[in-house]
């Protein structure tokens, strides 16, 4: 038996590396506790369970949040809680384990790029790539097009966007939101080009709002604007592009 510094105790893994810790989130309000239940799981054989991978920065090292695992309080970072109280909605597995990186974010049936809060500008970029989504989806069979396909579209609803006075000075909220999203310190982390490039699918978070990480990466190319970030974003799951230059093993 293992203890946490806070008095929480859980037991060992496996040291052939073919076993992990899941978490499975229970549902809940906003203010309510965190609760969670721990179990051990196997990567292999035929008892393999689907699970989802949460990709997140730790926000420092200070345990201030009080969340319940299997019932007993446990004590985990203010970035953490904030991630689960935003995800618990779903009442999938979650993942709580660091170790074995490989494995646990090849495997995943999905991993969520979590990047923090939420703001006006970033929920309506959000809103505005899911929008590119369905469009696309009713337009093309294929999930593959060129970027001139895809800033057409985008044109056409940013056109339809401005007409209906739906939002004021669109395009400028739009890349303000990208703009944050790439000042988040998930961009910074040491480990997370490695979970982009094993990630078989994922899903972009930020606060309530979400999108696919493919269509995620379109972000710049529709908008039209040059970042650091796109080496990053062209190694997504699931480009979306026909000239993407990275290949997946």
């Amino acid at each position: 038996m293992l203890t946490s510094p806070d008095g929480f105790e859980y037991q060992p893994l496996d040291t052939d590396g073919s076993v992990i810790r899941l978490l499975r989130l229970g549902r809940g309000r906003d203010l309510s506790v965190i609760q969670c239940t721990l179990k051990h799981v196997s990567l292999v054989g035929a008892n393999q369970m689907p699970y989802e991978a949460l990709s997140y920065t730790w926000g420092g090292k200070l345990r201030s949040v009080r969340i319940e695992v299997n019932g007993v309080p446990h004590m985990v970072t203010y970035n953490l809680a904030k991630a689960l109280t935003h995800l618990r909605y779903t009442d999938q597995k979650r993942l709580d384990q660091v170790q074995l990186m490989k494995r646990i974010f090849n495997q995943a049936d999905q991993v969520i790029f979590w990047l923090g809060d939420a703001n006006r500008d970033t929920n309506i970029l959000f809103n505005s790539l899911n929008q590119l989504l369905m469009e696309s989806t009713k337009r093309y069979s294929q999930t593959y097009l060129d970027e001139g396909e895809w800033r057409e579209i985008w044109q056409e609803l940013q056109y339809k966007r401005v007409v209906g006075h739906s939002e004021p000075y669109l395009t400028l909220r739009q890349t303000s939101g990208l703009r944050t999203l790439f000042d988040q310190p998930w961009f910074n982390r040491m480990w997370f080009i490695r979970e982009v490039v094993l990630a078989r699918t994922a899903e972009v978070c930020c606060g309530y709002k979400s999108t696919p990480a493919r269509i995620f990466a379109l972000a710049p190319v529709v908008l039209g604007i040059w970042t650091s970030r796109s080496v990053i974003l062209d190694i997504m799951p699931g480009s979306s592009t026909v000239n993407q230059w990275w290949v997946p093993n």
